[in-house]
């Protein structure tokens, strides 16, 4: 069998990436130096790799090599402004990276990378290689389980729940539904994370109504709908929007929003405080957050999109926007599976924060599309 050196490089460094960016999620980082220590050098080690990769198929159209240096800068400039050379760049470099290799088998290949990492997480926590521990929420017991906060593996398991919704798509049987519930509820009574407990039951409950109802979720009509590009062109820029008028209205003192606030935990709050400190910029901020036990007045926004635009500005808000207005066009993979875990993402983004975090969410990745031709998409085989 003829191996292609290319995707070689391609599928081992993307493992490196998730494994090295997991790391910096768990309780290794502060137990072990040695382990904070390896994160800076893999991230130089991941890009090189990942360099090397975009080279062996450099196969570039004017038009395309404009579009890719344009978007160079931007990444760039987005990097240094807000200090997180680690996130952009790999991020950018993922996206030029892709080509037009499958994204369903790098989604799968992202699926079984995060569930082997949190089984070998758990074990290692188990034998008492890390401290676990826990914190409390009103009385509630709230476990670390191996990660650096309560909440880490209930938004793992939100984001491995739509990746496989959309991976196997009918072929995702009814009994691992149930196994999913089942592990969703434990994981809930560990770590009292409700918006992943609930939108991870919602998600699965929708789900699995569709496949008992043998509803065709990949008919040409949800493929081709109009109202299905226009959720996925509309759907970033619309919840910056939304979110934003959200966490200005805080600030009137109504006592609607207050009521929402607490509701929220507090976070329209702490948008508030973050945007009066960080003012919205065109190219963002290099913000140091405040989490618990830092010594610091916490403060840390929680919605994807609200900390997007203060971490990286207006120009990141309008680059994913132009983004998934051209992948609206060109999305071959887009059926009633993709919709689904689509629409969830966005909800699950509103008031959590992992929408750029690869570890977390593959489904950035399809981004990538947009920096093919319409005819190499076509080639692209399902």
């Amino acid at each position: 069998m003829k191996i292609n050196i290319s995707d070689l490089f391609f599928y081992v460094t993307f493992v490196f990436i998730i494994f090295f960016d997991f790391l910096t999620k768990t309780q290794f980082i502060s137990t072990y130096p040695f382990v904070n220590a390896m994160i800076v050098p893999g991230f130089v080690f991941t890009s090189i790799l990942l360099i090397i990769t975009i080279f062996l198929e450099l196969k570039m159209t004017l038009g395309r090599f404009v579009y890719v240096i344009i978007l160079s800068v931007f990444i760039l400039i987005l990097a240094r402004t807000s200090g997180n050379y680690q996130k952009v760049v790999t991020l950018g470099l993922l996206l030029l990276a892709v080509k037009n290799r499958n994204l369903i088998s790098i989604l799968k290949v992202h699926l079984y990378t995060v569930v082997t990492l949190i089984i070998l997480l758990l074990f290692c926590y188990g034998i008492g290689l890390l401290p676990g521990g826990y914190s409390l929420r009103e009385s509630t017991m709230r476990y670390y389980l191996g990660f650096s906060y309560t909440s880490y593996l209930a938004n793992f398991l939100f984001h491995i729940i739509i990746t496989a919704i959309f991976v196997y798509k009918e072929r995702l049987s009814l009994l691992v539904c149930a196994i999913l519930l089942i592990i969703n509820y434990g994981v809930y009574v560990l770590t009292d994370t409700k918006s992943a407990y609930y939108l991870s039951l919602l998600v699965l409950l929708v789900f699995i109504c569709l496949k008992v109802f043998r509803l065709d979720l990949r008919h040409d009509m949800i493929k081709n709908s109009r109202i299905s590009r226009w959720v996925e062109q509309i759907a970033f820029p619309l919840s910056t929007i939304f979110v934003l008028i959200l966490t200005l209205l805080y600030n009137t003192g109504n006592s609607f929003m207050i009521r929402l606030n607490q509701i929220l935990t507090y976070r329209l709050m702490l948008g508030a405080k973050a945007i009066d400190k960080y003012p919205i910029n065109l190219f963002g901020h290099k913000i140091v957050w405040a989490g618990f036990n830092t010594g610091m007045e916490y403060l840390y926004v929680d919605s994807s999109f609200l900390n997007i635009l203060l971490n990286y500005g207006i120009i990141s808000i309008v680059l994913f926007s132009l983004g998934y207005y051209i992948l609206g066009k060109k999305n071959i993979y887009r059926d009633g599976f993709y919709m689904l875990a689509f629409v969830f993402l966005i909800l699950h983004s509103l008031f959590d924060p992992q929408y750029i975090e690869i570890s977390y969410n593959p489904f950035t990745l399809f981004l990538s599309l947009t920096l093919l031709t319409h005819k190499e998409v076509q080639k692209i085989e399902l």
